[in-house]
This record gives C-alpha cells, structure tokens and sequence, in this order.
C-alpha cells in the first residue's frame, strides 16, 4: 500500500522535545513492518490543528489526485481535534478510495471497527482540546 505520513506538533516545546522525530521514527517502523510503500513525510511544525496547516493541506492534495492510498499518523489527534473536521477529512479520503491509520489508537478505517472506533476517538481528541481551553 502507497502511504503518506503526517506529523504535527503544536506546540514549541513539542518541536524542540523531539517529538516529532519520535512520530516519524514510529510510523517508519510502522511501515516497514506492514510492508507499506512509504512515500513521504509531511510535517506541520509548530501549528495547532486549528491552524491553516500547509502539510495537512497537501496531504488532502495528494489523496484528491489519487497518489496514495492512505495516510499514517501517530495519534488521531494529530491529524485533528475537532469532530466535524475529523468526520469530513477522513470521510473525503475514503470517499477518494483512501485510507487512514492511526497506530497508537490502532485505527485503521477500511474495516467497520475501525470507523466506529474513529468516530468514538474524535469526540474525545475534541473534547480534551476544549478542556485545555478553559
């Protein structure tokens, strides 16, 4: 399977701590083992998911033109914490014959299982940004 990755950090500390290497390092393992085709690593450094994040962007460009079959993340909420966004990105991917994994939440949405457990993992990544608001 051609697959694309997504990293994001959100915060400073998130970009200086190393933690985005650590995301890449992970899905690099990751892919690997699932004998995924890695394409590429696209990366938003520093910018929340309620941000204009260019990657976030091409990573949707790329599906749209039909050059990968799914996109690897890390968390769910790293590709985003609101539930609406959540819903229509990923729905758009699929719709396009795309894929999307998280690992950590070991999500994978080309099985029924994996869309309800999706839908159930993005009402909390927004409801723990809206805590973090108050």
């Amino acid at each position: 399977m051609k697959v694309l990755t997504y990293v994001q950090g959100s915060t400073e500390n998130q970009v200086k701590s190393g933690s985005l290497e650590e995301q890449k390092n992970q899905i690099k393992k990751f892919c690997k083992f699932k004998g995924h085709e890695f394409l590429e690593i696209l990366c938003d450094a520093g910018l929340s998911s309620l941000s204009d994040r260019p990657a976030w962007k091409r990573a949707m460009e790329l599906a749209r033109e039909n050059k990968i079959e799914a996109i690897v993340v890390t968390k769910l909420d790293r590709w985003g914490r609101s539930t609406k966004n959540l819903v229509t990105s990923i729905d758009g991917l699929r719709r396009l014959g795309g894929q999307f994994i998280s690992i950590g939440d070991n999500l994978d949405t080309s099985t029924p299982n994996g869309r309800l457990l999706f839908h159930i993992l993005s009402a909390f990544a927004e409801f723990e940004r809206e805590i973090r608001r108050l």
